[in-house]
């Protein structure tokens, strides 16, 4: 054959050195056969090559379909117990906390009920909610080994788990051990409990797969009863009532000093209404400059009344006569002429008896001659008058003291007036400042009689609270008590064994493959009819050797007689 032919003028030197630049490119091309290859299998070279070597797939079959069906012959049952909790609008989720509601300016945060029937799902499936469960249950019930898988389980934890050393551990041996078997307890609670939340619905599903029914119901039921618990537990505010005890009382001291200090502030301003005092003083004030206005002018009219009254009686007489009788004798004028006659006499006789040059003779006569003077002055007839008060003296006099008196009352009610109204303005001043304070006091009563108010009305929201708390009043309601379903819900050992033998048929399918490669019909009518192809360079025995196994990818019995050495045939 020409695949045998071997060039004599090809040395063995030339042979060994262009080996490696041949196998590099033939893996190269070995490579892009290979996904050629591949790509040409069809499904029936699939089914040839299962119907050539089905012996071995069903074998492979049958032995892990009988492994799948004696695992599930001994698999222990699993039981289900399922309950629902309905999460209705409550005081939780449209009240706010009484404590909150005195905290001020905030920001308004709506909650969704998806976030909550969210939080509430997560709240269930907390640890808290396993650690009661297993509490009221028992760990030694819910860890009793209830088959051969359980039994199993139990001793490869008892073999990889430990306590802590005693060197770390501060609990003696018997507690450690404890604790270790509550916290698998707690585990396997979690572990077996599930929870299914809607989408768009507001009840949770709560359910429970375990090795026993009983065991299974009881669980989910104690899941159930101690998250209503848990529920009110979770929006409690725990010392609110105490607190706003509390804060009544400090309120109500505080309201009621303030309201003594504001009644205390009024009863020493003499003040009963700041408004009505305010008018009051005001109008009084308007009162009094009217009056004082009018008297001033009354007192300056009855003053020029006064003046030309004053001045009319200073130019009328207050006598004026009646009666005027002429004629008539004068008798002091008689007596006196009677007397200075005597007496004349008497100084005649001693004018005789002295000398001219005697001093008293001059004394004498001077004394006689101012007697004879006196007497000659008198009239020898005197007037008679009768007078009588002037009617009109009489009448200004009486119109000016009236002027006087009306002037002078005018005066002293212009001085009252005057400090009346000086009363009245300080008053004012005083009302006023008297008003700052009474309304700072006011404004301190009222705002500590708002504050009591509200800490009154958080009080009673926090006893409100505290009483439907302390009767477990909560939001979530049990729609549906946890069920009793001895009828197994795992493992499905029909579903699983058709799995099992799907499984053993792939695996025999894949054996066959591994053992056995599909050769395609490209690759047989390449294989059969290789003058098709281009024929090569003629090759050595050992090359030829080489070749063959790289391009096949394996060695078949009657192959390999055909790939053997063959001596080069000489020309």
């Amino acid at each position: 054959m020409n695949s045998n032919v071997v060039d004599p003028s090809d040395g063995r030197n030339g042979q060994h050195l262009g080996f490696h630049e041949r196998h590099e490119a033939r893996a190269v091309s070995v490579q892009g056969e290979e996904g050629e290859f591949w790509a040409s299998v069809t499904p029936s070279d699939l089914l040839q090559n299962a119907l050539r070597h089905w012996p071995s797939i069903l074998l492979v079959t049958l032995f892990v379909a009988s492994i799948t069906v004696a695992l599930l012959i001994v698999w222990p049952n699993r039981y289900g117990s399922d309950g629902m909790l309905y999460v209705r609008l409550g005081r939780a989720a449209v009240s706010v906390d009484p404590t909150a509601q005195n905290a001020g300016a905030g920001v308004s945060i709506q909650e969704t009920r998806s976030a909550e029937i969210q939080s509430v799902a997560q709240m269930i499936a907390s640890r808290e909610i396993a650690e009661r469960a297993v509490e009221q249950i028992g760990v030694e019930t819910i860890l009793q080994p209830r088959s051969w898988v359980d039994r199993l389980f139990d001793k490869v934890d008892a073999l990889s788990s430990g306590t802590a050393p005693a060197s770390e551990s501060k609990l003696p041996l018997d507690e450690a051990t404890a604790q270790l078997r509550r916290e698998v307890a707690i585990k396997r609670v979690r572990k077996w409990l599930h929870i299914d939340v809607p989408k768009n619905g507001y009840a949770i599903a709560v359910s429970i797969i375990g090795p026993d029914p009983f065991l299974a119901q009881a669980i989910t039921q104690s899941v159930m009863d101690h998250y209503k618990n848990f529920h009110v537990e979770a929006h409690r505010s725990d010392g609110s009532l105490e607190f706003f005890k509390q804060q009544v009382a400090e309120s109500r001291d505080l309201a009621t000093k303030t309201r003594e200090t504001l009644q205390r502030a009024r009863s020493d301003a003499g003040w009963t209404s700041i408004e009505s005092a305010e008018t009051t003083l005001r109008e009084r004030i308007i009162a009094l400059e009217v009056a004082l206005d009018a008297t001033e002018g009354e007192f300056a009219e009855a003053r020029q009344r006064r003046d030309s009254l004053q001045t009319l009686l200073a130019s009328t007489e207050e006598w004026i006569p009646t009666e005027v009788t002429r004629g008539m004798a004068n008798a002091a004028s008689d007596s006196m002429k009677t007397q200075l006659f005597d007496q004349q006499v008497d100084e005649s006789e001693q004018l005789a008896t002295l000398r001219p040059e005697h001093p008293r003779f001059r004394l004498l006569q001077e004394k006689m001659a101012r007697s004879q003077n006196i007497v000659a002055d008198e009239a020898k007839e005197r007037e008679l008058r009768r007078e009588a008060l002037n009617p009109l003296w009489q009448q200004l006099e009486s119109e000016l003291s009236l002027a006087n008196a009306k002037a002078d009352g005018l005066a002293k009610k212009s001085e009252s007036l005057e400090s009346r109204l000086a009363m009245a303005k300080e008053s004012l001043l005083q009302l006023n400042q008297d008003a700052v304070d009474l309304a700072r006091l006011k404004w301190e009563a009222d705002i500590a009689e708002e504050t009591l108010l509200e800490h009154s009305r958080s009080l009673e929201e926090a006893r409100f609270v505290s009483e439907l708390d302390r009767n477990n009043m909560s939001d979530v309601t049990v729609i549906q008590d946890a069920s009793l379903n001895l009828k197994k819900v795992s493992p499905s050992r029909a579903l699983l064994a058709i799995v099992g033998v799907m499984l053993g048929f792939a695996l025999g399918l894949f054996q066959a493959l591994l053992r056995h490669p599909i050769r395609s019909a490209t690759h047989r009518s390449i294989t059969s009819h290789p003058h098709n192809s281009v024929p090569p360079r003629p090759h050595s025995a050992s090359e030829l050797w080489h070749d063959s196994g790289d391009i096949r990818g394996e060695t078949e019995p009657s192959d390999r007689s055909m790939a053997e050495p063959v001596p080069a045939l000489p020309r």
